[in-house]
Parts: structure tokens; C-alpha cells; sequence
């Protein structure tokens, strides 16, 4: 965002960003998210969960039978 005004944003050399500006003073913001975090943190929760789960499974599974 260049002074209030979305910019595009172009690669440069495979590996920078590049934008044009304006002569003078200029108030950049750049927004960056992780991609597909939310999916991840929560295919890690249910892993987790079958961890334990798996882990505890003898000890719940001998408490009931009594």
C-alpha cells in the first residue's frame, strides 16, 4: 500500500518484491499470512488428540471393565 493506495507488487530476481513509489515521502505497509496455517494448526490438533488418545487408550479401556 503506497499512501493509501494499493500498489502491485512485482518479483525481482526470483526472490525480492519490487513496486513503484513516488517521489518524496512515502508510508509503505506490507501484509504478509501464512499460508493454509489455520488447516495445519488443526490436522496438528486431531494428530495430537489421536496421540494421546492412542497413548491413554489401556488405561480408560481397563477403568471401564471394572
Amino acid at each position: 500500500m503506497d499512501n493509501g493506495k494499493k500498489v502491485e507488487i512485482s518479483s525481482y530476481l526470483g526472490t525480492f518484491m519490487k513496486f513503484k513509489l513516488k517521489p518524496g515521502v512515502n508510508k509503505i505497509q506490507l501484509t504478509y499470512s501464512v499460508p493454509k496455517l489455520k488447516l495445519g494448526s488443526l490436522i496438528s490438533g486431531l494428530a495430537a488428540l489421536a496421540l494421546l488418545l492412542v497413548a491413554f487408550w489401556p488405561k480408560i479401556w481397563q477403568r471401564s471393565r471394572k
